[in-house]
C-alpha cells in the first residue's frame, strides 16, 4: 500500500481522501469483532477503479484490546516494499441501548478514534498524519457521493454501487419498509441532484470549448 498524496501542493495539508482509511466501525459491521471468535479479514481499497492497497486484519476475542494488521508498504518514491506487522490498540465503550462500541487508539498519540489513516506507512490519527478532513473543502458533488455511499453501505451494498449502479439495492432482511423507503427517497434525490450537476458541468465545458475554438477560427 502507500503512494497516496504525491500530487498534493506543498502549501496545503494532504486531505483524508488521499490516505487509506482504517474504520473499526466498518470492521465491526462486518462481524470481525464478534464475541468468542478468532477471525481474519482482507480489506481492499480502490481509487478510480484501480487497486490502491490491501491489508489483512486479525482479531482474537481472547485479546479484545488489540487489532493486528499485516501489510506491505514503501516510502514515497521508493521501489522496495517492507512487510509490516502493526498492532492497533482497541477499547470498548457501552452503548445507550445495550452492547458495546469499539474504538481504536492512535499508536502515536493515544487519542481515541473511530478511523485511522495511512499515507505512506503506519495507521495514525488525522492530527498525527497532519491531515485535513476532506469534507471541509470538498465540493457539493463529492459530499453527495459520500452520502449516497453511506446509504448503500447501510443497505448492505458496497460503495461501488454509487459509481457503477444506478438502481437502489434491495431491502436488507430485518429492515423496516418505512426505513427502506426513507433511505430510497434520499438516495434517489441525491442521484437526481448529482446527475443535474454532471450535466451542468458538461454543458459548461462544452460551451467553453466552443468559445475557444471560435476564437481560434476567428484569428
Amino acid at each position: 500500500m502507500g503512494g497516496y498524496g504525491s500530487g498534493q501542493r506543498w502549501r496545503s495539508k494532504p486531505q483524508t481522501d488521499t490516505a487509506l482509511p482504517l474504520d473499526v466501525r466498518w470492521l465491526a459491521r462486518r462481524g470481525l469483532f464478534r464475541p468468542g471468535i478468532t477471525a481474519r479479514m482482507l480489506m481492499r481499497w480502490t481509487r478510480n477503479g484501480q487497486a490502491d492497497g490491501s491489508i489483512t486484519a486479525f482479531y482474537d476475542a481472547r485479546r479484545p484490546d488489540e487489532l493486528v494488521l499485516d501489510y506491505h508498504t514503501r516510502a514515497l518514491g521508493d521501489t522496495v516494499w517492507t512487510a509490516v506487522h502493526d498492532v492497533i490498540p482497541l477499547e470498548w465503550s457501552p452503548c445507550h441501548y445495550g452492547g458495546e462500541r469499539v474504538w481504536c487508539r492512535c499508536p502515536e498519540c493515544g487519542s481515541q478514534r473511530a478511523v485511522l489513516y495511512s499515507l505512506h506507512g503506519g495507521f495514525r490519527c488525522v492530527s498525527c498524519n497532519h491531515l485535513a478532513y476532506s469534507s471541509t473543502r470538498d465540493d457539493r458533488l463529492a459530499r453527495l457521493n459520500r452520502r449516497a455511499a453511506r446509504i448503500t453501505e447501510r443497505l448492505g451494498a458496497e460503495s461501488e454501487w454509487v459509481l457503477n449502479g444506478l438502481i437502489l439495492p434491495f431491502k436488507p432482511k430485518g429492515m423496516h419498509w418505512r426505513t427502506y423507503d426513507r433511505l430510497g427517497h434520499e438516495w434517489r434525490s441525491i442521484q437526481a441532484e448529482a446527475h443535474g450537476m454532471y450535466e451542468t458541468e458538461l454543458s459548461r465545458l462544452m460551451a467553453s470549448t466552443e468559445r475557444v475554438l471560435g476564437e481560434r477560427r476567428g484569428r
